[in-house]
């Protein structure tokens, strides 16, 4: 309907005064009129400003009439029409806007159908409505301007169009049947697409488009004057102007109601509707009155065909060829057989296969054919009804190759012309050998190709290096173009020109205005080529010359050269990383051997290290390679060995000194190192166990441009868990596509080494993508579609060679469905590079992605000195009394104080106190916490004394953790102290706050507590600020760039808890770990620098005889036992070989035999099978199953300790009986743990079990008992010289606390022969009445039977100390339970 509104809404401009304000009105009508503009007021009081008279979201009444007021704000009374929408009440807008319409007459007095089907009605509006309406009133829509249908210039318009028409489609039904009243045959389109509706939901829409578009006046009146026809049809053309003016809505459908069965009965009815109203259309059509008065006559509506975008063309017209097959060899046209078998789509030439095939066959089946097949058409080209879509062709990529053959460089516009040659035509060549120096014309071609693409790859760095600049300076650009004549006289060809303008304030010289001037032969050459100027102009980009850039292009084309031609550094930073990806994408070929393809790349790098200017490699430039190479997934062989080279760069001086520069370096390569790690780490997690991880759902390629991809999914489909689920994808998050039929077409990579990992998955599949999330859209729950929008990262190989021996241009098609793999969080490693940058103040070029105008973190001198300053320095720094710390004294007094108001503070042991005193004093602090000697106490008293001295004043104070657990169990105690403090982000154990809630408490709150990454949130930038004190609760967990983030808030004194003697942080690249990123900032600080930590020597966790060993070996015997061994009773069910020392050695040598491997984790079945016979028993015995937990040190291991423990049936325990690995469990406490060492392998290899920290977090995780299951000989035999498995196994033998899997089998059936025989002893004597009736006769047939004797009982009552209660205990079953059994009797 908006199509009609073109007039009216040009009257809506200047719409009259309404009648009530009118003058000719009488007095009283006047009178009455102001007394309801009076009331009206009084009602509705003016809007104050026009923000807070914004529109509320998903209104648009109150949209329409809150812009309208803001324009009457700014431009008073320009506008008439403007005053009156503002002047409508906000409370009842969308009335108040419906009244208004109808009263300006800007409705259509058209019939609204229905189609129904079932419950459904969608709401139509026939072709042959809109015709009957326009006719007779609006002709001048569909009758190129003129408002008389029946007029000569309409006639012989119509006739002169459908005599040029006949030339193109001279055996259409139109010629046949009006072939006499052509001049009243009225040509139309239909058009339909599939739009975005409520939340980008899909909708379909369908509407009548005219072939004609609306003249201006100057225009109409050369026609009406002169009779120039052929200037009218040159003019007219629907394309011009507003899509308004020449289509018209005839049905709307949201994709929930052509969706599914119902859905598609529903889509059916309404492509008949329309098809047979076209038929009508055509062969009846419509009476036009005549405005002369003479009658009626019969104009006919003749569908040309269905315009649209390929999708809805495909649905409308049941198509089985279309341009979404691109290469599934199944046709791509509808109009031929091009890219079927044997018919290459991509042959453009005149003899091309697909030209002898034009209109031989339908691109429908003879049992699906759509109603649009009943309109009347050219039947020999049924399918001409079907038109071209070139927009979705050319982001399907179909077009390339045709794009490939024009030339390099249009600049002469006679390459496109072969010109008759007046040389006799010459013999025809000799067929080239490959390799001789006669090329073939292909080969040239694909050279001419390839610099053009070269030259537009460049272009677009260029443009995207302007906007990066713009943006980041605050620079304001514009730009005119000119065109100017060539000067070529054969030939009329044009240049452009554009002149680039930067408008910008200088702090020194004001506003400053900069204009350069390019002229090229296309407008976006043009472009570029001033963005270029401009930027060199302005000194930021690197200068390289033509020479250069010639031939950095040459080698870049081709990875297999030798790259020698770089002269200068600079010239890389534009091509070399995507040279370096494409040296990368070489391992994937099948025929090159690992060595070659790592020769290669060291090659390159080798020469842009050489040939790097003197100052050093830009550093832009060298983070954009650790980049590269850290997202190479496929070829992962070849990703450590490059991030090693690249780590040897010499960099540029753009750091504030040597200091800065060295730990720049070194994190940044670290931290590229894991995020490869974690990548690899995600796959495997998969390959381990699929089901592990999260669902994998499957997703369709919607749109693909460049490297931006938007995929969906239905709601129905398996989406739910990753959009909503314990772990919801966000944006950023990294995820690795792997087509659908990967699983399929698995093949094993063959370079002559065996793969490391399994690819069940299918992520080496050559068709598999590593892509970033940008965004997600659509709620599944609420039925909706949800689009998931991915850039894509990784790169393909050159060509990818199918099994049908074709080559497909790019595997990301549209409708090709992928499966979908979160891989890792890009967040966390986006937040630690910015910090690292911030810290080391590095200078980077304004053009630079990583570029901040205003640093996202600040940090102040002492504390930046303090972090990358030497040992001696940092101390220094360290110990001195940070800005508002206190004097011993006064932290004393404060302390005393404390003490009276929280019993928490007064319960403090001596080396806890003075930790809490240290911590006041000094900038930076140590607390060493061994297990179990109050860390989070002594953090709770350091911040409820933070909070009582600076809270009052105005300062906020965070509390952060490398864990949402470690971060949760702050603020619980701290909730109850009493303390005021929020928990910013989403804990595991606490829920956290989100929106505006989280927006109030973050302003009102004194302390926040979040983890490390998680302090790098928006929210606490924008509203908390500062935060001068910053106590970072687990460091030795967190590796040191994510400490950085908390302490990039202008802190001046921070307390760091933790305790270096038991795991460091996880990190999941081996390269990493090796080179030092585990190494936290509390270890960095105690060990390498030399600042003594305040060590807690207080245990009150374990028994006594479980922290020996530890306190020994770990702690050098300094710890003091505070626990109350006689309140930690032994664990029932488990034949403790020494009762008096709660930590058992079970040796499963015997029967575990020797380790697998899945991936690069072990497992051993064996002794899985051991501990989930151990795990029943004591679970039997009544010992709590929440008070167990099974550890281990590996991922397979855990995976197979489930599956052992599932298959005796205890599955219904492992939501109360965790099992996890020693990493993941440390921090916590169980009472009694069961450790599965699972190495066992003849050469007695240990791998990371042997890290002492490792083996000191699991020996000290239990409170009552500790059993671990393991290979003597394995680990008492380990290489690993600082392994201190073989002093734990002497101290095991010292105590007689181990015990061999057969002793054990055997010891648990003796226990078991020992309890039937005391059942047996217990039994009760025979039934006086048994006795006698051995000796009565039988009783006689049909006499009530005697009732069976009953059983002696065979239930115990058992008292639990834990519990404080009485259980029950089978001695027959070894069954145990709370509930009094029926049987039971209690003894005499």
């Amino acid at each position: 309907m908006e199509a009609l509104q073109l007039e009216a809404r040009a009257k809506a401009l200047k719409i009259p005064q309404p009648k009530a304000a009118s003058t000719r009105g009488s007095a009283r009508t006047a009178s009455t009129a102001a007394a309801k503009a009076k009331a009206k007021a009084e009602a509705d009081p003016p809007p104050a400003e026009p923000t807070s008279a914004a529109p509320k979201k998903r209104d648009p009444a109150k949209k329409i009439i809150s812009l309208a007021r803001t324009m009457e704000d700014e431009s008073p009374g320009s506008l008439r029409g403007i005053k009156f929408l503002g002047e409508l009440d906000l409370g009842h807008a969308e009335a108040r806007l419906h009244q208004l319409i109808y009263d300006w007459k800007l409705t259509v007095p058209v019939h609204i159908s229905q189609i129904k089907r079932g419950l459904v009605t969608v709401p139509m509006i026939r072709c042959t409505t809109w015709f009957d309406y326009i006719l007779n009133n609006k002709s001048e829509v569909l009758c190129a301007g003129c408002d008389t249908p029946e007029s000569a210039v309409v006639q012989s318009h119509l006739s002169s169009f459908w005599g040029a028409y006949k030339l193109e489609d001279p055996n259409h039904d139109v010629y046949r049947v009006h072939g006499g009243h052509l001049h009243r045959c009225v040509p139309f389109y239909l058009y339909s697409d599939e739009g975005r509706g409520y939340r980008k939901s899909p909708v379909q829409v369908f509407a009548m488009e005219s072939v004609f578009g609306i003249p201006n006046a100057k225009d109409y009146e050369r026609v009406t004057s002169t009779g120039d026809l052929y200037y009218l049809d040159s003019q007219v053309q629907p394309s011009r102007g507003h899509s308004f003016n020449s289509r018209f809505l005839c049905c709307v459908m949201p994709h929930q109601m052509y969706k599914g069965k119902v859905g598609k009965g529903l889509w059916c009815d309404m492509v008949s509707e329309i098809a047979s109203d076209c038929c009508k259309l055509f062969h009846d059509g419509v009476a036009v009155h005549l405005k002369s008065g003479n009658g009626v006559q019969q104009f006919y509506g003749i569908c040309l065909g269905h315009k649209g975008d390929f999708p809805a063309l495909i649905k409308a017209g049941h198509l089985q060829r279309s341009f979404q097959n691109l290469g599934v060899n199944k046709g791509m046209c509808p109009y031929c057989d091009a890219g079927q078998a044997n018919v290459p789509w991509e042959d453009v030439s005149p003899e091309a296969a697909w030209v002898s095939t034009m209109w031989r066959t339908e691109p429908w089946s003879n049992d699906n054919v759509s109603p649009f097949r009943m309109v009347p058409c050219d039947q020999s080209r049924a399918a001409n009804f079907y038109k071209s879509d070139p927009f979705h062709i050319f982001k399907r990529r179909a077009f390339i190759a045709l794009y490939e053959k024009l030339p390099a460089s249009l600049e002469d516009p006679t390459e496109l012309v072969q010109r008759p040659s007046t040389e006799p035509p010459a013999e025809p060549a000799e067929p080239s050998e490959p390799g001789t120096a006669t090329e073939p014309s292909a080969k040239r071609s694909r050279a001419r190709s390839s610099k053009a693409s070269q030259e537009r790859l460049r272009m677009g760095e260029i443009n995207a290096m302007h906007n990066n600049v713009i943006q980041k300076l605050r620079i304001q650009a514009s730009r005119d173009y000119k065109t100017t004549p060539t000067g070529i006289a054969a030939w009329k060809s044009w240049n452009r020109e554009c002149k680039l303008t930067w408008r910008f304030y200088d702090s020194d010289n004001g506003l400053q205005t900069e204009e350069v001037t390019a002229v090229a032969p296309t407008k976006p050459r043009a472009k570029a080529m001033a963005h270029e100027q401009m930027l060199l102009q302005q000194n930021q980009m690197p200068k390289a010359s033509e020479a250069e850039t010639e031939e950095m292009q040459e080698s870049s084309d081709s990875t297999r050269r030798k790259p020698e031609c770089v002269e200068c550094g600079s010239t890389w930073s534009l091509f070399l990383p995507s040279v370096l990806r494409a040296v990368l994408g070489e391992g994937e070929r099948k025929p090159w051997p690992r060595s070659a393809a790592r020769a290669l790349m060291h090659e390159l790098l080798d020469t842009a290290q050489s040939h790097s200017s003197e100052g050093g490699f830009p550093v832009d430039l060298w983070e954009s390679l650790l980049d590269e190479a850290s997202f190479a997934v496929r070829h992962y062989f070849m990703a450590l060995p490059a991030l090693r080279q690249i780590a040897g760069f010499s960099l540029n001086d753009a750091f504030p000194g040597p200091q800065e520069k060295e730990y720049f370096q070194r994190f940044r390569n670290l931290l590229a190192l894991e995020r490869h790690g974690g990548l690899m780490s995600g796959i495997q997690t998969y390959e381990l166990d699929p089901k592990a991880a999260c669902s994998v759902p499957t997703l369709e390629v919607h749109l693909c441009e460049a490297d931006r991809i938007a995929l969906s999914s239905p709601p129905e489909s398996n989406i739910l868990e990753l959009v909503e689920g314990a772990r919801p994808l966000r944006a950023s998050d990294l995820v690795l596509l792997v087509p659908s039929e990967a699983a399929e077409e698995v093949e094993q990579q063959t370079w002559g080494e065996e793969p490391e990992m399994g690819n069940s998955t299918g992520w080496q599949h050559p068709e598999a993508w590593l892509a970033s999330v940008s965004s997600i859209t659509g709620n599944p729950r609420m039925g909706e579609e949800v689009r998931l929008n991915v850039r894509r990262i990784s790169d393909f190989a050159a060509d990818v060679e199918l099994k049908e021996g074709g080559q497909r241009l790019s595997p990301i098609t549209v409708g090709r469905n992928f499966k979908l793999f979160f891989l890792a969080m890009e967040t966390p490693m986006d937040r630690q590079l910015t910090a690292l940058r911030c810290l080391t103040r590095v200078k980077l070029p304004a053009w630079s992605e990583n570029y901040e105008s205003k640093p996202s973190y600040q940090y102040l001198d002492d504390v930046q000195k303090l972090l990358v300053a030497g040992p001696e320095e940092a101390v220094q720094k360290a110990t001195a009394a940070a800005r508002g710390g206190l004097t011993r004294e006064l932290a004393e007094n404060n302390l005393e104080r404390l003490a009276r108001d929280y019993s928490l503070i007064a319960a403090l042991t001596p080396s806890q106190n003075e930790a809490v005193l240290k911590a006041l004093e000094q900038r930076l602090s140590l607390v060493q916490g061994p297990p179990g000697t109050g860390k989070t106490q002594v953090a709770c008293a350091i911040l409820a004394a933070w909070a009582s001295i600076h809270a009052p004043m105005g300062e906020k104070i965070l509390a952060v953790a490398d864990s949402n657990v470690a971060a949760d169990n702050i603020y619980v105690r701290l909730q109850r102290m009493g303390i005021d403090c929020t928990r910013v982000g989403q804990g595991k154990e606490v829920e956290g706050l989100s929106g505006e809630s989280m927006y109030r408490e973050v302003q009102r709150a004194k302390i926040l507590v979040a983890t490390c990454i998680g302090s790098g949130m928006e929210v606490l930038t924008k509203t908390a600020g500062e935060f001068r004190r910053v106590l970072v609760d687990e460091c030795t967990q967190a590796c040191e760039p994510s400490v950085l983030v908390p302490l990039g808030r202008h802190c001046e004194q921070v307390v760091l808890i933790g305790d270096h003697a038991q795991l460091p942080a996880t990190v999941l690249s081996k390269a990493a770990a090796s080179d030092g990123l585990g190494l936290s900032l509390f270890e960095r600080m105690a060990v390498t620098n030399g600042l003594e930590p305040s060590l807690l020597l207080e245990q009150r966790r374990m028994h006594s005889s479980i922290a020996d060993f530890p306190n020994e070996m770990f702690y050098a015997g300094q710890l003091v036992n505070a626990a109350d061994d006689v309140a930690l009773e032994a664990v029932p069910g488990f034949p403790w070989p020494n009762p008096d020392c709660r930590v058992a050695f079970v040796d499963v040598a015997s029967s575990s035999g020797l380790e697998g491997r899945r991936g690069f984790s072990a497992f051993n079945t064996a002794e899985a099978e051991a501990v989930a016979e151990t795990l029943e028993r004591i679970i039997n015995a009544g010992y709590p199953p929440n008070q167990i937990v099974v550890l281990t040190a590996y991922l397979a291991q855990k995976q197979e300790l489930r599956r052992a423990i599932e298959n005796r049936g205890l599955g219904q325990y492992l939501s109360s009986c965790h099992v996890d690995t020693i990493d993941g469990y440390q921090g916590m406490e169980q009472g009694l743990v069961l450790f599965s060492a699972t190495r066992s392998n003849e050469s007695n290899a240990l791998g990371f079990l042997a890290d002492n920290r490792r083996m000191n977090v699991m020996l000290t995780r239990a409170k009552q008992g500790l059993i671990v299951f393991g290979n003597a000989e394995t680990l008492r035999n380990s290489a690993s010289v600082e392994s201190k498995w073989p002093a734990w196994l002497s101290w095991i033998e010292e105590r007689n606390a181990s015990v061999s899997n057969d002793q054990l089998s055997s010891l648990w059936q003796q226990a078991t022969t020992r309890r039937c025989a005391a059942t047996l002893r217990t039994a009760a004597p025979r039934p006086e009445t048994q006795r006698q009736a051995d000796v009565e006769p039988s009783k006689p047939t049909g006499a009530a039977p005697t009732p069976p004797p009953t059983p002696p009982t065979v239930w115990q009552q058992v008292y639990s100390a834990e519990h404080k209660a009485y259980y029950y205990w089978n001695q027959e079953t070894n069954l145990t339970q709370w509930e009094e059994p029926p049987s039971f009797k209690p003894p005499p």
